[in-house]
């Protein structure tokens, strides 16, 4: 199975002027965690998420290399100021611009490890031109992979 077989074929995208609190709203609305963020010729330039504006509003003693470390903390001071101040801004701002890519003919278990490794949805290009061709995100790919483990034993049983 390769990753074209499995991917959001039409995911939302946002573009760089987007505000943060737009961005917010339209994730809402789809029910989704994260959108890549593409220029007006559809080139993927980074990637809007949930899990990438919480990182950039803890502040940066509380997170570490391998996500929050098990802090627990009651009220980190100043969270909701340094999360004001980011609603504020547009997307370019604060999206991540190291987001994983792969290959729509890659395989789809290559992309199941990039997404348990890294805990990001990954992007999927078109390698020549940059363009978004599809979003993979951990229910997409669980879903994928369930889809087709449930049709080879409707196979096999057949």
């Amino acid at each position: 199975m390769l990753c074209s077989d499995i991917m959001d074929k039409n995911p939302l995208t946002l573009t760089p002027d987007t505000s943060v609190t737009d961005a917010l709203a339209q994730l809402k609305d789809a029910g989704i965690c994260g959108a890549a963020v593409t220029d007006a010729s559809g080139t993927v330039m980074g990637f809007f998420s949930l899990r990438h504006l919480l990182e950039n509003t803890l502040p940066v003693s509380m997170v570490s290399e391998s996500g929050f470390g098990g802090v627990l903390v009651n009220a980190a001071p100043g969270l909701e100021l340094r999360l004001q101040k980011i609603l504020q801004q547009d997307v370019a701002a604060v999206m991540d611009r190291r987001f994983f890519s792969v290959h729509p003919d890659t395989a789809a278990a290559r992309a199941a490890q990039l997404i348990a490794e890294r805990g990001a949805d990954i992007v999927v290009l078109d390698e020549d031109t940059g363009h978004l061709k599809g979003i993979i995100s951990d229910y997409i790919m669980i879903d994928g992979l369930l889809s087709a483990s449930l049709a080879r034993n409707k196979k096999v049983a057949s």
